[in-house]
């Protein structure tokens, strides 16, 4: 498995880059719908965080075994990861207060194999489009798109200190948008991340924050009075891009 996943240029369909899902299948499923997405040449691809806090958890994490579906890691998927490599003791009480307990609930033949699909996730995604380079990562990036691994050989050839680095500013890091930091992102066209919720789409540089609550138990009152709700967003990717939403349907618990 490749850290970074790419994809070439399309020639038929439409791709969509959709925010963080958090096992929210009805309202997938109802966004599918209203895009009108077509399996047979249109294809999906996630931000991460498939899992937790919604009622469909493993259901949308099997979405993986689709061809028209591709999905890179969130840290939320990071932490099946790290439980399943022997870090029982600093993972599973964290993960099942962020809405991970379904998990542990599962059998173990269906626990090994929704580790197998975390454990074939890739770190970021680059897909090529006829306007440049559109780059996937779940929480952030590094300054320079280009400082990012391609393959498990180049990541493991790296200093603990830049490997460290790496996986928190991908997996983790909130950095940018608590900064309100609007410096670009180099060698890359634009930039989606999910992981911090926002109530609306809006970017960051070339940053562009598109988790727009699907998996939010707890969602500001002042966003409420702006007039904004959990949803899903999905974009298009066209020129220029086209957002498309669906207001939540599912039931998502409240989380610490």
């Amino acid at each position: 498995m490749a850290v970074i996943q790419h994809f070439g240029l399309k020639t038929e369909g439409r791709r969509f880059v959709m925010g963080d899902l958090h096992g929210c299948l009805k309202t997938f499923h109802a966004l599918l719908e209203k895009i009108r997405f077509d399996e047979s040449k249109d294809e999906i691809h996630s931000v991460g965080d498939l899992t937790d806090r919604g009622p469909h958890s493993l259901e949308t994490l099997l979405l993986t075994r689709h061809p028209w579906f591709h999905a890179i890691r969130g840290n939320h998927e990071e932490f099946i990861v790290q439980y399943l490599a022997g870090h029982e003791r600093a993972v599973g009480r964290n993960h099942i207060g962020n809405g991970g307990e379904w998990f542990y609930d599962l059998d173990d033949a269906t626990r090994e194999l929704a580790g197998e699909l975390v454990r074939a996730l890739p770190y970021g995604a680059a897909i090529e489009t006829d306007f440049g380079t559109i780059a996937l990562s779940h929480a952030g990036t590094l300054d320079d798109w280009k400082e990012h691994c391609d393959s498990w050989e180049q990541f493991a050839e790296l200093s603990k200190t830049k490997r460290e680095k790496l996986h928190h500013r991908t997996l983790w890091s909130r950095s940018r948008i608590k900064d309100r930091r609007e410096t670009p992102v180099t060698n890359v066209t634009t930039v989606m991340v999910g992981h911090s919720p926002v109530p609306a789409v809006g970017a960051l540089g070339n940053t562009l924050y598109i988790d727009t609550g699907c998996g939010a138990g707890r969602w500001p009152q002042e966003w409420i009075a702006q007039g904004y709700q959990p949803r899903l967003t999905a974009v298009e990717l066209a020129n220029p891009l086209v957002f498309h939403e669906q207001e939540r349907l599912d039931t998502v618990m409240i989380y610490r």
